[in-house]
């Protein structure tokens, strides 16, 4: 009978693998692709009210883990104790990554407000790069400016300097008709020039009018009566009174 069940079992082929001796859920090539761990916790809850010294005493969880690999199972028994400070351990990292999260949100925020305020800077040195450029531009305007004012008043001092020599020049010379330095008397005898002149201007006789002061052509009447005709006649040879007296002839009775 052995060798029989023997000879069976060498029938039996695997569909998985082709190989015989086994059935495909026992394979271990599928064994091998489908590894998988399997955790199975059991415990018991106790009250709450009981004593620290009784938890303590006793075993609150029994683990059993099986892992298989190469057709190996192994287990393992792990206690309450020692859950409960894998639990706080995990709590801890827990925390120190919550930190560690909230740590670098506020850098990340504080880089975003930083980003924002260089940019703004960046704005602002531009527009003072631009009010450079104007102020400088002034500033070599103002500079020709002044060169050029200096250029004027030194002109201008040359122009006032000759101006001056000249009213001097014209200071020292004596009209013709200063006689000072000959006995004369300046201040009562001198004629001025102007005088002279008004006197020459009224010695001018029109002959268009025969009156003193202008001549023909700047003569009033000369203008304002183109439409009379003028002759010249001697004196005394034409009457002046043509009409005659205003009493005229009776015959005598």
């Amino acid at each position: 009978d052995l060798s029989k069940s023997d000879k069976d079992e060498k029938e039996v082929i695997c569909y998985e693998c082709n190989k015989p001796g086994h059935i495909r859920p026992d394979c271990p090539k599928l064994k091998k692709k489908d590894k998988k761990k399997a955790m199975i916790a059991t415990w018991s809850d106790g009250d709450d009210s009981s004593s620290n010294e009784d938890e303590n005493e006793e075993i609150a969880n029994i683990a059993f883990m099986a892992m298989e690999d190469d057709n190996k199972v192994y287990s393992s028994s792990l206690s309450y104790n020692d859950l409960q400070i894998e639990y706080n351990e995990l709590i801890d990292v827990l925390d120190d990554l919550n930190k560690e999260y909230q740590l670098l949100k506020k850098t990340a925020k504080d880089r975003a407000k930083e980003n924002v305020e260089l940019k703004k800077y960046i704005l602002d040195i531009k527009k003072n790069e631009g009010l450079v450029e104007k102020n400088f531009a002034l500033e070599k305007e103002n500079s020709e400016l002044k060169i050029e004012i200096d250029a004027l008043k030194k002109t201008f001092s040359k122009f006032s300097d000759s101006s001056n020599k000249l009213d001097k020049l014209l200071g020292m010379q004596r009209c013709v008709f200063d006689k000072a330095g000959l006995g004369f008397d300046e201040m009562n005898k001198v004629q001025h020039f102007n005088k002279l002149l008004d006197r020459k201007k009224k010695m001018v006789n029109c002959n268009y009018c025969g009156k003193f002061g202008h001549v023909s052509t700047n003569c009033w009447f000369k203008r304002t009566s183109t439409k009379v005709k003028r002759i010249w006649v001697s004196k005394g040879t034409f009457p002046t009174n043509a009409k005659g007296p205003k009493t005229f002839w009776v015959p005598k009775r």
